[in-house]
C-alpha cells in the first residue's frame, strides 16, 4: 500500500535524488532490460523483435524504469531505440531503478519539469496518470493478475490520490513550453493536456468532494448538450424530409426520370423507412433500371397518399 506523505515528500526532490532514493529503497535492479546479445542483434536487423527480460518484482508491484529517460525517449521500445540507434548502455541494469505506479509518475514528472517538457511528458500523460485516475479516484481495480500487483503496491484512498494527483497535474501547469527543440505535435498535446476537461476539473477543485461535484455537472452538461443536438437531429430530419415530400408532390410525367428514381428512394427506401432494403442509392437506381418512368412514379404517387392518410 502507498504512503501519501512519502510520495508527496518526493515531490519536493530533484530528478537525481528521487532515484538515488528508490535505489536505497529497494535495492538495485538485478538484471538489464534487454539481453545484450539480442539487443545488438536487432539493431543489426539480424532479427525481427526484440522482447525485454522478465521484470522478476512485478508480483511486488514494481516496474522497472529507465533512469536515461532524462535524456531520451521511449528507451524501451525496440523500434524507437533501434530508429533512434541509442546504445545498450541505457538498458544496463545499473541504469535501472524499481519504482511503484506513483512513485513512476513522480520520476516521469520530473523529468518533464527539469526538462521543460521535452522528455518525460508523453508516457506520463498517456499511461501513467490515466491509470492513477481510474484506479484510484475512479476506483477501477484492473482485472489481470499483473495489474493488480501494481494496484496493490501503490494504493491510495480516493483522497489522497486526488490530492496527489492535484500537485502533479499542478507541477506540470507550471511548466513553461519555450524549447525550440520540442516539435509542434508535442506542443499541441501538451496544449490539449493543460486544456483538458479533468486536468482543469482536478486543478480547480480544492479537494475530492468539490471535484465530484464539478465531474457531476459537468456529466449533466455534456448530457443536455447530447439531447440538444439529437433532438436538433431529429428536427432537421423531419423538415428536409417534409420539404422532400412536397417536392415529391410536383413530379410529373414530363419530370425527369432521376428526380423521380432519387425521391422514391428518398422518402420509401431509405433508413429513415422501414421498407429500407437497399445498401445504397447505386444499387437502387440500377434495379430501378427495368421499370418505366411511369411506373415508377406511379409507386411514388401510391407512396404519397399512404403517407397522408
Amino acid at each position: 500500500m502507498g504512503c501519501y506523505e512519502e510520495y508527496k515528500n518526493l515531490l519536493s526532490k530533484t530528478y537525481n535524488e528521487v532515484i538515488k532514493y528508490l535505489l536505497q529503497k529497494y535495492g538495485s535492479v538485478q538484471d538489464d532490460f534487454f539481453r545484450e546479445k539480442s539487443y545488438q542483434r536487432f539493431m543489426n536487423s539480424e532479427i525481427k523483435s526484440i522482447n525485454p527480460v522478465k521484470n522478476l518484482r512485478t508480483v511486488e508491484g514494481l516496474y522497472r524504469h529507465h533512469i536515461d529517460e532524462i535524456k531520451t525517449l521511449k528507451i524501451s521500445d525496440p523500434q524507437f531505440v533501434k530508429k533512434n540507434n541509442i546504445s545498450f548502455e541505457s538498458q544496463k541494469k545499473e541504469r535501472l531503478v524499481y519504482c511503484d505506479l506513483i512513485e513512476h509518475a513522480i520520476l516521469h514528472t520530473l523529468i518533464a519539469k527539469e526538462t521543460s517538457l521535452k522528455f518525460g511528458f508523453p508516457g506520463l500523460v498517456s499511461h501513467l496518470l490515466p491509470m492513477m485516475f481510474d484506479w484510484y479516484i475512479s476506483e477501477v481495480v484492473p482485472e489481470l493478475k499483473w495489474q493488480k500487483h501494481y494496484y496493490n503496491k501503490s494504493y491510495l484512498t480516493p483522497h489522497d490520490a486526488f490530492e496527489i494527483l492535484k500537485e502533479l497535474h499542478l507541477l506540470i501547469d507550471e511548466i513553461p513550453v519555450n524549447d525550440e527543440k520540442i516539435d509542434a505535435l508535442t506542443k499541441m498535446n501538451i496544449g490539449t493536456f493543460k486544456q483538458s476537461e479533468i486536468v482543469i476539473d482536478i486543478t480547480c477543485s480544492n479537494n475530492l468532494v468539490e471535484f465530484y461535484e464539478r465531474c457531476r455537472k459537468r456529466e449533466e452538461e455534456r448530457v443536455k448538450r447530447i439531447e440538444k443536438r439529437r433532438e436538433q437531429e431529429r428536427k432537421e430530419r423531419e423538415d428536409f424530409r417534409n420539404k422532400s415530400i412536397e417536392k415529391a408532390k410536383l413530379l410529373h410525367k414530363k419530370s425527369p426520370r432521376i428526380d423521380i428514381v432519387q425521391s422514391i428512394y428518398l422518402l420509401k427506401y431509405t433508413n429513415q423507412s422501414e421498407e429500407y432494403e437497399y445498401n445504397s442509392y447505386e444499387e437502387f437506381e440500377s434495379r430501378m433500371k427495368k421499370y418505366t418512368k411511369d411506373k415508377i412514379l406511379a409507386e411514388l404517387k401510391v407512396y404519397l397518399n399512404s403517407i397522408q392518410e
